[in-house]
């Protein structure tokens, strides 16, 4: 298939690093960029250079979920580079009129086979888009092993800020009656029980919102006419509870995006392309990967507690968009439990680091599968109040390198 020149621009650290890819003597690259520095246009150029001089005659895509399975074909359209996104495992290689494909991590653990056999086929050109995947299970690990022989390995973000929210807590657990604040000192149970309690609670997360909806209306009004908002919340039922609490505090409900509605993925990229839409409500939908540029605001409405899951939100909100005055600030609004809060502050203090080594963390979801309890447990109320603005003395604007790193972009060249 003909293959058109390149013609995007190349920030910086972009071109420093392809430099670096192309003299590279190894057959693996691992790329670590702030969110919103632009890793998919890096890794697209590699693949663009890769197939102009015929080191690789097709380009397969790995990714976590099959909406970043469009959102890449889509970003590689632009630069010329047709990449089949709805390849399926009976398929197994995509039709002679695209340059390659874009799968998911799931397809390729339900199939190595399939994909070694592919890539013995044509030397093709591997990127592993956020590739902690890969050792987030077992099986996972092993099937890209299997599949692909995996080896592993910079800038333009807002200054976010964290306005952190305490409250009055009640709640029954076996049959007793518990006050607290985040404040108190509680066991672990305790405390998965007063976060639980916040979160459910339209009395405390109400008057969150509506500090966070009046920061959206002050932004489209005087800085970004299109700025949007995003809610992460803890399940699909929440997320309608939530969406509905939007309702009738801004008189618009909030869209909805749920992995279990087939139109979630139109939603996202609804809501990411119509300017008057002002809040989303996702359940992990958005957590990583997804380009909303627009997003300025967002409440962490989620009883998930892993450093990394929280990384991935913030970086929703750190794009830093041409034509908006600095420093764009952004703000993620969230309960002033101690985990939370540790994680807001160690974000703040590495504001002026370029890289960051992330390593997979294990899953520690509050209220999950993990979590169950058996015994009783009734949330009774909640009162929030403003506590702590985190980042406050930060909020200058963000140089180039500045910014929360996400996990990495992985090339690997594989040959036969």
């Amino acid at each position: 298939m003909t293959l058109s020149p390149w013609t995007a621009k190349l920030r910086e650290w972009q071109a420093r690093a392809v430099s670096r890819v192309l003299t590279h003597a190894h057959p693996d690259f691992l790329a670590t960029a702030t969110p919103a520095a632009g890793k998919t246009r890096f890794a697209l150029r590699i693949a663009h250079q890769y197939l102009a001089d015929r080191v690789a005659s097709r380009v397969l895509v790995i990714c976590p979920t099959n909406h970043l399975r469009t959102q890449w074909a889509t970003a590689a359209g632009l630069v010329g580079i047709q990449l089949d996104p709805v390849l399926t495992n009976e398929q197994a290689v995509e039709a002679r009129d695209y340059h390659g494909a874009v799968v998911t991590y799931q397809q390729v653990c339900l199939a190595p086979a399939v994909f070694q056999r592919a890539c013995r086929s044509r030397p093709t050109l591997l990127i592993f888009d956020e590739l902690h995947h890969a050792g987030e299970g077992k099986d996972w690990g092993n099937a890209l092993r299997d599949a692909f022989d995996e080896a592993i390995r910079e800038s333009v973000c807002r200054p976010i800020l964290f306005p952190s929210y305490e409250g009055e807590l009640a709640w029954l657990s076996e049959g007793r009656e518990h006050r607290a604040t985040f404040e108190d000192g509680l066991s672990f149970e305790l405390q998965r029980e007063r976060l639980k309690t916040a979160l459910l609670q339209d009395s405390w997360l109400g008057p969150v919102i509506t500090d966070a909806h009046a920061e959206l209306r002050r932004l489209r009004k005087r800085e970004q006419p299109d700025a949007g908002g995003l809610i992460v919340a803890m399940n699909q039922d929440h997320a309608r509870q939530v969406a509905e609490l939007v309702g009738r505090i801004t008189g618009s409900r909030a869209h909805v995006a749920v992995s279990d509605d087939p139109s979630a993925s139109k939603t996202i990229s609804t809501f990411a392309q119509h300017k008057t839409q002002q809040w989303l409500v996702a359940v992990n939908m958005v957590s990583e990967g997804v380009d909303i540029p627009r997003l300025r605001v967002g409440v962490y409405a989620t009883n998930v507690l892993t450093e990394m899951y929280f990384r991935q939100v913030v970086g929703r909100f750190v794009r830093m968009q041409e034509g908006l005055l600095k420093p764009q600030r952004a703000w993620l609004y969230l309960p002033k439990d101690a985990t939370l809060v540790h994680y807001a502050k160690r974000i703040k203090a590495e504001r002026d680091h370029v890289l960051e080594e992330l390593m997979p963390s294990v899953q520690r979801t509050l209220f999950g599968t993990a979590a169950t309890s058996l015994k009783e447990y009734i949330p009774l109320h909640g009162v929030a109040r403003m506590d702590t603005l985190i980042g406050e003395d930060e909020a200058e604007p963000a140089g180039e390198g500045k910014g929360v790193a996400e996990p990495p972009v992985a090339l690997h060249d594989k040959k036969n």
